[in-house]
């Protein structure tokens, strides 16, 4: 139905979005000492998902996931950044830990360590 190609359309749109990103960040990387391409990507799926999957490729590995580059020891929140709303069908609670902000650094940046810390406004 219309909501099957919805999502199709706001999947595209994103892998097209992810595909942008990069190239404006590949761009950047003549002379600079780092590029750093970090923030709420809604990469759903994390690295199994089509928008994670186009950022890596248009990368054209000048890129990597600072996961993989350094240790990630759990600060409370394993590797999730999205909590949503206890009444969201797509809430922590409900769908488990879920990663949709990325960052992904420039080839030669040293990553000591990278962590999603359990932190909430009060």
């Amino acid at each position: 139905g219309s909501d099957s190609l919805q999502h199709q359309g706001e999947s595209l749109a994103r892998q097209r979005s992810a595909e942008l990103v990069m190239l404006r960040a590949r761009e950047a990387l003549p002379g600079a000492d780092a590029v750093v391409v970090m923030g709420d990507l809604n990469t759903f799926e994390d690295r199994l998902g089509a928008t994670y999957t186009a950022l890596l490729k248009a990368s054209q590995g000048d890129f990597a996931d600072v996961r993989d580059l350094g240790p990630e020891p759990d600060a409370g929140r394993s590797g999730s950044s999205w909590e949503g709303w206890e009444t969201n069908s797509y809430c922590r609670q409900i769908k488990g830990d879920q990663r949709y902000d990325q960052m992904l650094v420039s080839r030669g940046v040293r990553v000591l360590r990278t962590a999603v810390p359990e932190e909430r406004f009060q």
